[in-house]
């Protein structure tokens, strides 16, 4: 069986004739509505209105609304000031978390020096007292830690009590006011990804009475917080642990009239989520219920998931059910998803940059907001992205589609322009409506004893928004006035929102193709050597990528390697030695081989050893089996273990070549002195990366190998072994330059006979 490779991904079927996840979409229609002036006259209103809206913030003075905005200025500051930044995020790491207040203490006294110069190019978050306060407190925290720790973390509370709204008895008053001001509220319970059951039970009976809760009408919940341990290899699997988990709160929210949205996290959990979000309004029993879910446009696999929801949602209208909505956000995991790509070498799943993430949110909106599509899916615009917000409303209302346009931002993060947004949609509200025209504040809540899970949130928001190219830091970095400046701030960020809006008109189905490919066929041949030789201490090695379980033809390939016949795929090939006479002639042969090897020149060693790192590449899905069905690991497990042993490989290539005195990048002073037979005896718990590295090292320094597999893992050594004599013979060297030996373990029936036997207690 060949690893998954070639082609567009496959997916699971929207239905007959239905788009599917995980495949290049066709490219969307031009972003035009019927009307040879419509694209540009909408381009051109949008920018009006985004710039009216800016003017308006700005004018807003006096009363209550100046402490807001004193508070909207100090975040301004904390994002625009690279100094401020970093001190806020150092204070959250080294004096909020930790649970020692010695250790917070000691953080809070080296942030001391730092709070100085804070603010110096312009204005500062902290004032002069909290400055003073600060620097007070880092002087006296180590001497009493329990008062002053405390005290500063309370601070920290205060300055951004106006992002996180606190979950307990105060919340229905918060609701209330909000409401009141004309704005819907997205409530979302901040928690840590749960690592147990009884933490997701818990969190899910939180979110539960949360849906319950007569002032709240809209929750949002991720699939992580509610069962612990998903394994993105088993997506049925997992999409029956969540349906079975989140069945009571949808019944819930069913029952008290509470929308339910399905939060997106990191592109592993994408597949999961629409799986999950189709099983659960696909049932009969939630027709009538009315729910949403989250894609981010920063994915390009985002225009496929549209449709195939789109198609879902139609399907079900037709039935009889209620609509869905659709919350498009830019996305907010970025870090993550490289984080992750790099671990395992894959590409990123999100875009290059941010110019290709703000066409596909334009795309998204154009494809999304489209009558024959809103008859079942409703869209949320979430964004603070002004001229993105102002193109969303003229494009419904050309459309004729604002009933099925909410408008989505960040509570607290721009208050002022919020309301000019809601005033400005409010018009759209059609009597008797219960959708469209209005604004949704998402409105993080924590209990507060729980407050510091909501410290990756303010993190997450604050390194998002202090990022140059950032609307928001564009906002306050200070033109931004009706007419705008000349380059910086809001100009740049309309040039940025036309160019969206041309590159989205002009969308190729590279635009659309999921960045996360299956895994490269094997390639045998030397111009398929995919892995950067290991040449000197400063050439840069790429590792051998994992396969990617977030792919769909990755799952399958996984799938039948679990499913096949553990008595052919676990079964060694290799017969146990059974005389001490047959073990005494390995020896000799090794030994009768010995030297042409160590003296085959050390770049012909070089090119074995980059022949075996293909070779164990291609022999990838044999591996994994063998590891499954011998040893019982998972594909998880597995998986990166082959991974390591063709990096083996790679690496001792380079390595063998520098040991000659000539190369350019050989050791100074080193002296290559072969040590004659190499015996290989590795422990059974990595039966695959330890064995291959121990035969791999050998071949490298000149040594045949003698490869004794450890007795519950035969298996998996004899498909390493395998590789190695391929490519020795591949070079035109000996296979037996490697040779695997079975013999007694003290195991009984396979002990030699003259030689000795122990009995397993």
């Amino acid at each position: 069986m060949t690893h998954p490779s070639g082609g567009p991904t496959p997916g699971r079927a929207a239905g007959p004739g239905g788009p599917t996840l995980g495949r290049p979409s066709t490219p969307s229609a031009p972003v035009t509505v019927p009307g040879d002036d419509a694209g540009p006259r909408l381009v051109d209103d949008a920018v009006r209105r985004a710039r009216a809206w800016l003017g308006r913030a700005r004018a807003e003075s006096g009363g209550g609304v100046r402490r807001e905005q004193r508070t909207a200025d100090r975040l301004g500051a904390l994002v625009s000031d690279p100094a401020g930044l970093e001190l806020a995020l150092r204070f959250v790491d080294d004096v909020a978390r930790p649970l020692d207040l010695d250790v917070a203490a000691a953080g809070l006294a080296r942030l001391g020096g730092l709070a100085s110069g804070v603010g110096r190019a312009g204005s500062s978050f902290l004032g002069p007292l909290d400055r003073l306060a600060l620097q007070a407190g880092a002087r006296l925290a180590p001497a009493a830690p329990r008062v002053v720790v405390p005290a500063a973390r309370r601070r920290l509370r205060q300055l951004v009590g106006h992002l996180v709204a606190d979950a307990g008895p105060g919340l229905d008053d918060h609701l209330a006011r909000t409401r009141a001001q004309g704005f819907g509220l997205n409530v979302n319970l901040l928690g840590e990804a749960v690592l147990g059951d009884d933490e997701a039970r818990a969190r899910l009976d939180r979110t539960i009475e949360l849906v319950r809760r007569p002032s709240v009408d809209y929750v949002s919940v991720k699939v992580s917080s509610v069962a612990a341990q998903l394994v993105t290899w088993d997506l049925d699997g997992s999409r029956g642990r969540v349906v079975e988990r989140l069945l009571p709160l949808f019944r819930a929210a069913r029952d008290s009239g509470t929308f339910v949205n399905l939060d997106m996290e990191e592109y592993r959990d994408l597949a999961l989520t629409v799986a999950v979000f189709e099983d659960l309004l696909g049932r009969d029993e939630l027709l009538g219920y009315e729910a949403g879910i989250v894609l981010q446009a920063y994915l390009p696999d985002a225009v496929a998931a549209l449709d195939e929801l789109t198609a879902f949602a139609l399907r079900r209208v037709e039935r009889g059910g209620a609509r869905i909505k659709v919350r498009l956000v830019k996305g907010a995991n970025l870090a993550m998803e490289h984080v992750e790509a790099e671990l395992h070498d894959w590409t990123p799943a999100p875009y290059d940059t941010k110019e290709e993430t703000d066409a596909n949110y334009v795309r998204l909106l154009v494809r999304a907001l489209d009558p024959a599509r809103t008859h079942g899916v409703r869209i949320g615009c979430a964004s603070h992205n002004l001229f993105h917000v102002a193109y969303a409303v003229g494009l419904a209302r050309e459309r004729g589609v604002t009933e099925a346009l909410d408008v989505e931002m960040l509570q607290g993060m721009a208050p002022a322009e919020a309301r000019a947004v809601r005033d400005e949609v409010a018009r759209d509200r059609q009597p008797g409506a219960v959708h469209g025209g209005r604004v949704v504040l998402y409105t993080p809540v924590v209990r507060d004893e729980d407050f510091d899970v909501a410290i990756s949130y303010l993190v997450r928001r604050l390194d998002e928004n202090a990022a140059p190219q950032n609307f928001l830091h564009a906002m306050f970095a200070g033109d931004a006035t009706p007419s705008g400046g000349a380059s910086g701030g809001i100009a740049s960020q309309e040039r940025a929102f036309r160019a969206a809006v041309g590159r989205a008109a002009a969308t190729t189905a590279d635009d659309l193709t999921p960045r996360r490919r299956p895994h490269p066929a094997p390639d045998l041949s030397e111009s398929g050597v995919r892995i950067r030789d290991a040449r000197s201490d400063t050439a840069e090695f790429e590792n051998a990528a994992d396969t990617d379980p977030a792919v769909a033809a990755s799952r399958t390939w996984a799938a039948e390697i679990v499913a096949r016949d553990p008595a052919e795929a676990g079964a060694p090939r290799a017969v146990p030695l059974t005389t001490t006479a047959q073990v005494d002639e390995v020896v000799a042969r090794a030994a009768r081989l010995a030297p042409g090897w160590a003296g085959t020149a050390p770049s012909e060693r070089g090119r074995v050893l980059r022949a075996a790192a293909r070779h164990l590449e291609a022999a990838r899905a044999d591996l994994v089996a063998a590891m499954v069905h011998e040893p019982g690991k998972t594909v998880a497990e597995a998986d990166p273990e082959v991974s390591e042993a063709v990096d083996f490989a790679a690496w001792y290539a380079g390595s063998a070549e520098r040991l000659d005195p000539a190369h350019p990048d050989a050791v100074p002073g080193a002296v290559f002195e072969p040590q004659g037979v190499t015996l290989v005896t590795p422990p059974w718990n990595f039966p695959v990366s330890i064995p291959a590295g121990g035969v791999l090292a050998a071949l490298a320094a000149g040594s045949p190998v003698i490869a004794k597999p450890a007795h519950p893992t035969p298996r998996c050594f004899e498909v390493v072994v395998d590789a190695a004599r391929a490519a020795l013979a591949e070079c035109g060297a000996e296979p037996d330059l490697v040779q695997l030996v079975r013999v007694a373990d003290g195991e009984g029936d396979d002990t030699p006979a003259g030689g000795s036997s122990r009995t397993r207690t």
